[in-house]
């Protein structure tokens, strides 16, 4: 019984008696942790990014929109329009349906999601549905939100054959094309002119 209970504190004592001696003895440790924190706040991170972007720095500025998008959602709009200013118009589409779905209130993300699909000419359809819900959410941008709305339905009309070259397809063919400058502003600064559509008729066969 004796023996059994000395061996007991001899199990309890050793364990104890080591980690006594490797607290005195931090240089001597296999590793260490290190915890890291960023010095910086989401909201910071967001100024900063807006920082870069304004003096055209975009990677660095989605760095910082990247990294303040873990507790502000409004960065994913931020993200897609610094997508949007490389031309990097697949992400920035990507970004702005996120928004949109992290904030479905925010006006702003229908508005340059919808005049993303202005600028790469598909999507109009969807592109007007999101540029009255903009109007919808936020009265206050309408003069804004209804530009885009107007510019979307131009194009669409552009689009759109004439309905006196609308012939029956037997007699003739109507062949089509854009001519639009290129557009390499962002969402929200809008020059130059609307594109127009120059049609010509060809024999059918």
């Amino acid at each position: 019984m004796r023996e059994n209970l000395f061996k007991n504190k001899k199990n309890i004592f050793y364990p104890i008696l080591i980690l006594t001696l490797l607290s005195y003895l931090p240089g001597c440790l296999p590793f260490r942790i290190i915890v890291l924190r960023d010095p910086l706040t989401p909201e910071e991170h967001l100024n900063l990014g807006l920082a870069y972007e304004r003096n055209g720095e975009f990677d660095p500025a989605i760095r910082e929109y990247q990294r303040a998008s873990k507790k502000i959602p409004v960065a994913y709009l931020y993200l897609g329009n610094a997508y949007f200013q490389k031309m990097e118009l697949e992400k920035a589409e990507a970004f702005y349906k996120k928004a949109i779905k992290k904030e479905p209130k925010n006006a702003d993300a229908y508005n340059n999601l919808a005049w993303l699909y202005y600028t790469r000419r598909e999507n109009l359809e969807e592109g007007e549905r999101l540029a009255l819900k903009a109007i919808e959410l936020n009265p206050l941008k309408e003069s804004i939100y209804k530009d885009t709305l107007e510019k979307i339905r131009e194009l669409k009309k552009l689009l759109s054959p004439p309905s006196s070259l609308r012939l029956p397809s037997s007699l003739r063919r109507l062949e089509c094309r854009l001519l639009y400058p290129l557009l390499s502003h962002p969402p929200w600064i809008r020059f130059g002119e609307s594109p127009q559509i120059v049609c010509k008729l060809l024999p059918n066969g």
